[in-house]
């Protein structure tokens, strides 16, 4: 297990040759809503609304050992492959105060454009809309280990918290990180975005009144039910230099064409990649 003292250093993802021909393709990899994934209880909680839709998230694992039930549960048949990557492999976006000051329409003065910047994950572009607000947008924010428990509480938690008429608070934080103990052979790992329907621009605008309408506004059509995002995926792109460290396991039952269709995939997108034939070839079929 490539695992160092502040956790993994390497992750492993279970995949099809489909799915490999649009990470290899567009240099990026496809994170989820939790109302996607296979355990229907992951997006479940204590409220009425279904929460699971905001949280996004890349399911990988920390064992370098190839696991039966895993290639069974993840992969087709005579399709399946297995990725390899550094942990944290996500492009990274230099943000300065002048791309901020052309972005917001924002009355106060920025006054150190040289040093005032900081780095995040996603396009400048696609930080500052009016669509949706990246609340993890960090680098290196988006890593967490699954927890596997029975506790209820943690399971089925309280993500909407009302403190009286006109204060709240939504805790996105508590959903994608817990899971039953029936899937502790996963030993995952997760990429998650928690990504709010809200305008990033009036959050960050310095008129207080817009930015307290789109935060109320959120909060009735997330009582009624109504708040929802243009989009149930998010696709992060992948640094160059850590794309170029990519390594592919074949599964075992891998057909000739399908063989066939990775090695060209290669080729053609990713040269440094290293092939490797599954250590459960003669043992499973």
């Amino acid at each position: 297990m490539d695992i160092n003292n502040n956790g993994p250093t390497f992750l492993y993802h279970y995949t099809n040759v489909d799915s490999l021909a649009l990470i290899l393709k567009n240099k990026s990899i496809r994170l989820n809503s939790l109302d996607q994934m296979d355990d229907l209880q992951e997006q479940d909680c204590e409220d009425k609304q279904n929460f699971g839709k905001f949280v996004f998230v890349s399911s990988w694992t920390s064992d370098s050992k190839e696991s039966i039930p895993m290639w069974r549960m993840y992969t087709p048949k005579q399709r399946g492959i297995r990725i390899k990557l550094p942990v944290n492999p996500f492009k990274k976006y230099t943000v300065t105060a002048e791309q901020i000051s052309d972005c917001i329409t924002c009355s106060r003065e920025v006054t150190d454009k040289a040093t005032a910047k900081s780095e995040i994950i996603i396009p400048v572009n696609q930080y500052f809309n009016n669509e949706f607000y990246v609340s993890n947008f960090g680098c290196d924010k988006q890593l967490f280990k699954v927890t596997y428990t029975q506790e209820k509480s943690l399971l089925r938690p309280h993500i909407l918290e009302t403190n009286n008429k006109d204060s709240f608070s939504v805790h996105l934080s508590k959903l994608g990180k817990y899971k039953n103990q029936y899937w502790e052979f996963q030993k995952e790992w997760r990429y998650i975005l928690l990504i709010y329907p809200m305008s990033q621009i009036k959050l960050t605008n310095e008129a207080l009144l817009d930015k307290y309408d789109e935060i109320k506004q959120f909060y009735h059509k997330t009582i009624l039910g109504q708040a929802s995002l243009p989009f149930n995926y998010y696709d992060l792109k992948i640094d160059e230099q850590i794309f170029n460290q990519m390594s592919i396991t074949l599964a075992p039952d891998i057909s000739e064409s399908s063989k066939t269709i990775v090695d060209l995939l290669i080729k053609e997108y990713n040269p440094n990649c290293n092939i490797e034939e599954s250590e459960l070839d003669k043992l499973l079929r």
